[in-house]
């Protein structure tokens, strides 16, 4: 998934994105410590997340608002969470399917068991591009924490840069081991100083991915994130 991003292709290296950089940061050690501990705490309402094989039926409670420019297209609308501080852009055919409970902000359905769900949550050290290498065995080892009822296969694994924030991404097919139902999910890890943005794109089958994969793409170039409030 390529289209309007930044990213590396297998270098491994931290982005070179525009991520803030705060003075009188804790020590680098110190940062990684407590983001480990705050990305521990969203671990299982991560797990309980990946896998999900309904369809789901439009939430009339979050509907989404059309913005009055920039739209990347005439079938596009905007959507904003002013209380978590992020936008999006998406299809106007794609329907909320839940309402926003705690960090889980919004969730999306594309009419094909296709999704989108995004996770956003407050982290109580800086990240940027000159301490986010040490971020990605975090990252790793939430999506790579081994479910008794899951299986799965990771595709690829990257670092990434969208709109300035560094992260990384992650591609993986998913089954359910008593259904036997599959998926395939882009998993996307982007920080905005305290700020830790989790995007999931999902499909039930590699031939409805492949088809939505430039839709996932087109939308996720569109994601925007504001800086968490100053720390008192």
């Amino acid at each position: 998934m390529t289209a309007q991003v930044q990213g590396e292709s297998g270098s491994g290296a931290p982005p070179t994105g525009d991520g803030p950089v705060t003075p009188q940061r804790p020590p680098k050690r110190q940062v990684v410590l407590v983001v480990a501990l705050a990305l521990v705490t969203v671990l299982v309402l991560v797990l309980v997340g990946t896998v999900v094989f309904g369809r789901g039926e439009p939430d009339p409670a979050g509907e989404t608002a059309g913005g009055p420019n920039a739209l990347v297209g005439d079938d596009y609308v905007l959507f904003e969470d002013a209380e978590a501080g992020f936008r999006l852009q998406h299809p106007k055919t794609w329907v909320p399917i839940a309402r926003p409970q705690g960090d889980m902000r919004l969730q999306l359905g594309a009419g094909d068991g296709s999704s989108l769900r995004v996770r956003v949550s407050e982290l109580e050290g800086e990240v940027d591009a000159s301490n986010i290498e040490e971020l990605r065995a975090v990252t790793s080892g939430i999506v790579g924490t081994p479910d008794p009822n899951v299986e799965k296969q990771f595709l690829t694994e990257d670092s990434y840069s969208v709109n300035g924030m560094p992260g990384y991404y992650y591609v993986y097919r998913v089954r359910d081991k008593q259904s036997g139902l599959e998926a395939v999910n882009a998993h996307y890890f982007l920080f905005q100083g305290r700020k830790l943005n989790m995007l999931l794109f999902q499909s039930l089958s590699a031939d409805d991915f492949e088809r939505r994969a430039p839709e996932f793409d087109r939308v996720l170039a569109t994601f925007e994130s504001d800086p968490a409030p100053e720390a008192d």
